[in-house]
């Protein structure tokens, strides 16, 4: 994360709570379906089954001799029937509920012996229709109760519906939130590495632009930034300045000092090529030698 810049940062942030959220609703629905089933399962295994006249008493039922000419009416969601070891299923009751029609379960004997007694899923005849299913057994066969699971079916997939819009939303905001951060947080430090590109240019006198918005850290650091730049813009302009003077009195100095260095290498030179016979003469050149040394 220290190479990152606040861009890919941020992305990382937002990529990760996505994540987050998808976890977290594939977890809520597959919590939510197995609580739903268990619920189902509980309806089944609660349940009393029912003697061969459709009554529901304690012991086992047992295939019906003489089976009626269709299943008995009555209003439920609950199938029953009778499976034998060949896996023929006779239907002692079907789901009836208004509105629905249901193909009955694809129940077949390796189901029944491989779910030891447990509540076990299959689908319809026609696949249209998930069952959960329990076995009960029976002379020759098992009692078979099954329930579709079209009521939970809907309801876990309302409530997939709901979290992806729920989920949906919210990363539509922090992916707006994300662009304000990243386009209008990141802006105004452009704005100053621009800058601070063309002072690096020896433009001492460009400043840092500061955000209208006041308080904030950006601003705090272009108004320090905007100090330091001035501290910096006089330091050197003193420099430049001392440096001036100094060359003003090099050159002045040196002025001054060319006339007396002249007359002095003058006298000198005169005295080498024998001009000064006389002590009177000698005498006044040393003296103003000795003026202009002064």
């Amino acid at each position: 994360m220290r190479g990152m810049s606040l861009r890919t940062r941020v992305l990382a942030g937002l990529a990760t709570v996505a994540f987050v959220l998808a976890v977290t609703a594939w977890g809520i629905t597959t919590t939510t379906r197995d609580h739903l089933v268990d619920q189902v399962d509980d309806r089944l295994t609660a349940s009393a089954s029912p003697n061969r006249d459709g009554q529901f008493g304690g012991n086992p039922p047992q295939p019906p001799a003489d089976p009626p000419d269709g299943p008995p009416e009555r209003l439920s969601d609950v199938f029953e029937g009778y499976l034998s070891e060949n896996s023929d299923l006779e239907a002692i009751f079907e789901p009836n509920t208004p509105g629905k029609e249901y193909s009955p379960p694809d129940i077949s004997w390796d189901d029944v012996t491989g779910a030891e007694g447990d509540p076990f899923t299959v689908s319809s005849v026609d696949g249209d229709t998930t069952y959960r299913a329990v076995a009960t057994p029976a002379e020759n066969g098992a009692f078979v109760r099954a329930i579709p699971l079209d009521d939970v079916d809907e309801t876990v997939n309302q409530l997939i519906l709901f979290q992806v819009i729920g989920v949906s939303v919210v990363l539509l905001v922090l992916a707006a939130v994300g662009w304000w951060v990243v386009h209008l947080g990141i802006r105004p430090i452009r704005a100053m590495t621009r800058s601070a590109d063309e002072i690096s240019e020896d433009d001492l006198s460009v400043r840092v632009p500061e955000p209208s918005a006041e308080g904030t850290e950006v601003a705090a650091l272009a108004h320090t930034l905007n100090t330091m730049l001035d501290r910096i813009e006089t330091a050197v302009d003193r420099q430049a300045s001392s440096e001036e003077r100094l060359r003003r009195f090099a050159a002045d100095a040196s002025h001054e000092l060319r006339t007396p260095v002249t007359t002095i290498r003058g006298y000198a030179e005169l005295y080498r090529h024998g001009g000064l016979g006389g002590k009177d003469e000698l005498d006044d050149a040393m003296r103003r030698t000795e003026q202009e040394a002064g």
